[in-house]
C-alpha cells in the first residue's frame, strides 16, 4: 500500500512539472480578452450581448458561453497576478487527473494507471495554456467518477450534477459534454438492468439527466445559449487552427501530439477489444463518443484524455494482470 502511494506522488510530482512553469502566452492566447471581458462583468454587473472588442462590428451579437471563468480569471488575476493564473491552471489540471487517477488507481490497478497516464499526459501537450476549457475538463471528470461510482452502488452525490451542470453552463461552451456523459450513463443503465426500470437507482438517473439537461436553460443567453454549441462553429469566416480535425491536422498540424493521441486510441481500442468480455457498455461509450470528439477536432484532444482514461485503464489492467498470472503459472510449472 505505501510502496503504491509512494509512486503516486513521485508521478504527481512528474505530472505537476509537466504543467509547470508555463510560460503564458499573452500573444497567441486569448488571456487578455478574458481578463478585460471578466472586468467589465465584474464593473456593470452585467454579460455582453454584443461583441464589444470587435472594432468594425462592435453590435455584432455575441453569445458569451464562458463568461463565469472570465470573471474568475479577472478576480484571480488581480490578487495573484499572472503567476497565480499560471498556479490556477497547474491546479485545475492537477485536480482533474487526480480524481480519474484517484479512481482508477485504487478500482483497478495503480501501475497500469501510470502507464496510461504518461501515454495520455503527451496528448494534451498542446493544450497547457490558462484557457476556460480547464474548467470544463475538471466537470468532466467530476461527471464521470461519480457516475462510475453510482454505477457501482448508490450515492447521492448523483444529485451534485445537477448544479454542477448548471455552473458548467455559464463557465465554458464544452458544457453539453455533462449532458451527453448522462446520457451515455442512461443508456448503459437501459441496458444493463434488462427490463428493472423502476428500480430506484434507475429512476434517480433519468431524473438527474432531465433536470440536468433543464438547468443549461438558466445563462444569460437561454435557450440560444443552451443550444450554442450546435452552431459556434458557423461563427467563423475563417478556419480556426484549434478547430481543424485531427486528419487535416496531420497535413497542416506538426505537433508531437497528434502522434501520442494515435498511439493513446490505438492503445485504448486494443485494449478493449482484448478484455472485451470483463468491460462493460459505459466503457466502449465513453470510449466511442471522446474518441469520436477527438477525431473531429484536435481542440478536443484533452476531452479524450480525461473521457476514456478509466475504460483505458481498466481494459489495460486486465491484459496486464493476465500476462502477469500467466507468467506466474509458467514459473511455477517450471519450477
Amino acid at each position: 500500500m505505501f510502496y503504491g502511494i509512494g509512486i503516486f506522488f513521485v508521478f504527481l510530482v512528474l505530472f505537476i512539472s509537466f504543467f509547470y512553469p508555463i510560460p503564458l502566452d499573452i500573444l497567441n492566447s486569448d488571456i487578455g480578452r478574458h481578463l478585460l471581458l471578466g472586468k467589465i462583468i465584474v464593473s456593470t454587473g452585467n454579460v455582453p450581448t454584443v461583441n464589444l472588442l470587435s472594432y468594425t462590428y462592435p453590435d455584432y451579437p455575441f453569445i458569451n458561453t464562458h463568461w463565469f471563468s472570465q470573471v474568475i480569471f479577472y478576480v484571480w488575476h488581480s490578487t495573484f497576478g499572472f503567476d497565480g493564473l499560471i498556479f490556477l491552471s497547474v491546479l485545475l489540471a492537477t485536480a482533474t487527473l487526480s480524481l480519474v487517477f484517484i479512481y482508477s488507481s485504487r478500482k483497478f490497478d495503480i501501475f497500469t494507471a501510470i502507464l496510461i497516464a504518461l501515454i495520455y499526459l503527451q496528448v494534451i501537450s498542446g493544450r497547457t495554456q490558462v484557457r476556460p476549457e480547464l474548467f470544463s475538463f475538471l466537470f468532466l471528470a467530476i461527471f464521470i467518477v461519480i457516475l462510475y461510482k453510482y454505477r457501482e452502488k448508490y450515492t447521492k452525490w448523483i444529485f451534485a450534477l445537477i448544479p454542477l451542470s448548471l455552473l458548467w453552463v455559464n463557465t465554458h461552451i464544452y458544457f453539453f459534454n455533462g449532458i451527453v456523459v448522462l446520457a451515455l450513463f442512461l443508456i448503459d443503465a437501459l441496458i444493463s438492468k434488462r427490463g428493472k426500470y423502476n428500480s430506484k437507482s434507475f429512476l434517480t438517473l433519468f431524473s438527474v439527466t432531465i433536470a440536468s439537461g433543464l438547468v443549461i436553460l438558466w445563462n444569460p443567453h437561454f435557450i440560444k445559449g443552451a443550444l450554442y454549441p450546435l452552431f459556434v462553429l458557423n461563427e467563423y469566416a475563417v478556419p480556426v487552427r484549434e478547430n481543424i480535425s485531427f486528419f487535416s491536422a496531420l497535413n497542416s498540424y506538426n505537433k508531437p501530439s497528434t502522434i501520442f493521441f494515435q498511439i493513446a486510441v490505438g492503445i485504448l481500442w486494443i485494449s478493449l477489444l482484448i478484455s472485451k468480455k470483463r468491460m462493460t457498455p459505459i466503457d466502449f461509450l465513453l470510449s466511442a463518443f471522446f474518441t469520436f470528439m477527438g477525431f473531429f477536432a484536435i481542440r478536443n484532444f484533452p476531452l479524450f484524455v480525461f473521457g476514456t482514461f478509466i475504460p483505458a485503464v481498466k481494459a489495460g489492467s486486465y491484459i496486464i494482470n493476465s500476462i502477469g498470472i500467466e507468467l506466474y503459472s509458467r514459473d511455477c510449472q517450471l519450477g
